[in-house]
């Protein structure tokens, strides 16, 4: 069984105001990948299994596709999935089991203008209940002070690069 929080420690002393860094989160890593890491289906139902299974935390690899950003494993043989769909998936399943957080660890090795597009379809699908980085807490709090409380129903995404270069503003 995969909870959305560690049994161990949660008891009745659970305490669901303290900061996020105070909490044991179940992550995925290659979320979408059906098998091995360098040769396998990507599938954005995996997005929807792992998060009706429990998981709160998800990575999300963004690289450049044909007809704008894709979800896949760069540099390997794993196939590709659009972006849009892999968040429509996020979005249909992140709440149905549980209304804590979700987080998506975003792996961005795409262009400057795809970043844009996946930005943009990031608030499109995920809609309010994506946390913008310049966006106040119900209790006037920064982000830095937030609680699972605060942040329930709610998906927050982090992200990084490829050394040396810089998310698209």
């Amino acid at each position: 069984e995969n909870r959305a929080a560690c049994p161990r420690l949660l008891g009745e002393e659970h305490d669901p105001h303290r900061p996020l860094s105070h909490y044991w989160i179940a992550a995925s890593h290659n979320s979408y990948i059906t098998g091995h890491q360098l040769t396998s289906v990507a599938d954005a139902g995996m997005y929807s299994r792992l998060l009706l299974c429990g998981c709160r935390s998800l990575e999300v690899d963004i690289v450049d596709g044909m007809d704008g950003p894709v979800v896949t494993h760069h540099y390997t043989l794993v196939t590709t999935v659009p972006l849009k769909k892999a968040l429509q998936r996020i979005a249909e399943a992140a709440f149905a089991t549980s209304d804590l957080p979700v987080h998506l660890s975003l792996d961005v090795r795409a262009s400057p203008k795809q970043q844009a597009k996946a930005a943009d379809l990031m608030a499109e699908v995920l809609g309010s209940a994506l946390v913008l980085p310049e966006e106040r807490l119900g209790n006037g709090a920064p982000l830095s002070a937030a609680s699972p409380h605060l942040l329930r129903g709610r998906i927050l995404c982090k992200g990084k690069t490829a050394a040396g270069r810089r998310l698209a503003e």
